[in-house]
């Protein structure tokens, strides 16, 4: 009977411990979905089309590189080039463009995400250039990773993403496409109480950011290189606008008369620093 009574217990206590194991596992798990960086949009805000190989650019932004070692270990010699940037800043100003990141894509559908490679933001992607001739873009100043997948050949097309790249407290960036979040219809105090769809800028703060979100302050770069800082309360409470062109931060829950300094435009970047509590 003892012995019976001990095999009994020794099976509770095994199914105990390994019912513990799931738990501490299945946690382990929601742990680290919480934790990954954000996904990449499927859905661009604007799609810039490369022109046919007999189009004429303007002759003050042609360019010849000596040398050009692309992507597949070929070398060519002499390549007529424009800035990539072009593409864009013929239709649109520069200061879009900095709100925006970008992929390319082939005509056979590559694009400059194969390999789980992210979205050139405008620093990076103002590096490149277009071979004119072989309807390829061309990056020689990214890591060497980066240059091979962004150097796509027989390229067709620029997707544009209004993105914002959040600096996480190790220095980190981490890119949001903002069409990711969620959004909703909010009346904006600060512009005659208009009906607008946004998204709230903590959804930008994830855990994968940080988990002691009020331990820092928010130092915020705008599309003009402005610059303002809010607090974690602020950030609770904020929303941004969604226009093609311009957005601005507002606060639905606040009178009409919340200073500019608060309402920054053309969020391009958000950097973490520390409040140095108790300092």
């Amino acid at each position: 009977m003892r012995n019976r009574f001990l095999k009994i217990s020794t099976l509770a206590f095994l199914f105990l411990v390994f019912a513990a194991t799931l738990m501490l596992v299945a946690c382990s798990e929601k742990e680290e979905k919480i934790l990954e960086p954000p996904p990449l949009s499927d859905t661009p805000d604007r799609v810039t089309s490369f022109p046919p190989q007999t189009h004429e650019y303007p002759e003050e932004i042609m360019k010849t590189l000596p040398t050009v070692y692309f992507s597949n270990n070929s070398t060519y010699h002499d390549e007529l080039a424009v800035p990539i940037t072009y593409f864009i800043t013929k239709d649109y100003s520069e200061n879009n463009g900095r709100r925006h990141s970008f992929q390319i894509v082939s005509y056979d559908n590559t694009t400059s995400r194969r390999e789980g490679n992210k979205d050139l933001t405008y620093s990076e992607f103002q590096k490149g250039d277009f071979l004119t001739d072989r309807g390829a873009s061309y990056f020689h100043e990214l890591s060497t990773r980066q240059i091979y997948l962004n150097n796509v050949n027989r390229a067709i097309e620029i997707r544009w993403y209004r993105s914002i790249v959040v600096v996480r407290p190790n220095g980190d960036e981490v890119l949001f496409q903002v069409n990711i979040l969620n959004h909703s219809t909010q009346t904006n105090p600060q512009d005659n109480n208009n009906r607008i769809n946004a998204f709230k800028l903590q959804d930008l703060i994830t855990d994968y950011i940080t988990k002691t979100k009020e331990n820092y302050e928010y130092h915020i770069y705008s599309a003009d290189n402005s610059t303002t800082v809010l607090q974690w309360h602020d950030l609770q409470t904020a929303y941004n606008t969604r226009g093609a062109d311009d957005d601005r931060v507002f606060y639905p829950t606040k009178s009409n008369d919340v200073p500019e300094a608060l309402r920054p435009r053309n969020i391009t970047k958000i950097v973490l620093a520390s409040r140095n509590i108790g300092t």
